[in-house]
């Protein structure tokens, strides 16, 4: 009697595992989030407000484009996808101020005036252009994702010399704190990758189970999308 319960509770636990795994995926990066927005007061604007568009963002990418690459399961059914919103929230946002608050950097006193229309509308083509190739092109979408996450990064550059050094270093960050978080996803949840994933547009290249697509797009996103707010609102970093 003692192992027949047992051996259910362990089914249970599997099935809870695999049928809200995106959800405790995201939320297993909760206490970090938590920590940088109790600790940095100077961070919170910007944690929140661009993680806010990145859950957007995500919710419209996920809707149209994603699942040509993986199918997660959403506990409110794939038309209500909270776990998009708080992927871009969570993930997104925090990966944003990774190298502000590992380093301890904070905004200089001066500003630079912008056009916040021209970085919309240069963003707006972007996701047209995205559109276009996967849809026209039959590009699978994390390539295309990667690809225009590298464009905005380099526009952002290409704007802002000063901030290629904090943009690379966060696309490095990045990829290593998603190296670190998937891994142990994949402890927890060894058939993560095939319950989750579509293998078959993966490379099937793999470092520890990680799939190697996605810590491409882990740098991409660092690289991307890290300073695009400091770009859009004209902010500069106090050097150290």
């Amino acid at each position: 009697m003692f192992f027949s319960t047992l051996l259910v509770s362990f089914t249970n636990m599997n099935e809870w595992l695999k049928e809200s795994s995106y959800l405790w995926t995201i939320l297993l990066l909760l206490p970090l989030w938590l920590l940088v927005f109790f600790q940095r007061k100077d961070l919170r604007r910007k944690l929140w407000h661009v993680g806010r568009a990145l859950g957007i963002a995500s919710v419209i990418v996920g809707q149209i484009f994603a699942n040509d690459y993986w199918n997660p399961p959403y506990i409110l059914g794939p038309y209500f996808p909270i776990e998009d919103f708080l992927y871009g929230i969570i993930y997104a946002g925090l990966i944003t101020v990774l190298y502000q608050y590992i380093f301890g950097i904070t905004y200089a006193s001066k500003t630079l005036n912008t056009s916040k229309r021209t970085t919309l509308i240069f963003a707006s083509i972007s996701f047209i252009i995205l559109l276009f190739l996967i849809k026209c092109c039959s590009l699978n979408s994390i390539y295309g994702q990667i690809l225009l996450l590298i464009t905005i990064g380099t526009y952002t550059i290409y704007k802002r010399a000063d901030l290629f050094k904090p943009i690379l270093i966060t696309a490095i960050l990045t990829t290593i704190l998603t190296f670190l978080w998937l891994s142990l996803v994949f402890i927890i949840y060894p058939n993560g990758v095939i319950d989750n994933w579509k293998t078959s547009a993966l490379s099937h290249i793999e470092i520890l189970k990680v799939p190697l697509e996605e810590l491409i797009f882990a740098f991409s996103i660092g690289f991307g999308s890290s300073f695009f707010y400091e770009l859009s609102n004209g902010k500069f970093l106090n050097r150290n």
